[in-house]
């Protein structure tokens, strides 16, 4: 093979990983956004749901928060 080939073949093997690589990042960035839009909904939700019924009292919103990320729910 002429020098010129292999430097080819090897610019070329070098740009797949580094486009695998940025594939990579991109995905696990996409997975945390949506992780964070899907805790971002639950306690948007969960804020309506409360003035919806009017409950009175900080500390019971708050119990209530404190619940909810026990248990997983957001």
């Amino acid at each position: 093979m002429s020098p010129e080939l292999v430097a080819i073949l090897v610019t070329s093997g070098i740009e797949l990983i580094a486009i695998a690589a940025l594939w990579i990042i991109t995905s696990r960035g996409l997975v945390s956004v949506q992780e964070q839009l899907r805790r971002n909904l639950a306690l948007e939700t969960q804020f309506q749901k409360w003035n919806a019924e009017k409950l009175d009292g900080a500390v019971q919103r708050l119990d209530e928060i404190l619940e909810m990320l026990r248990k997983g729910k957001i």
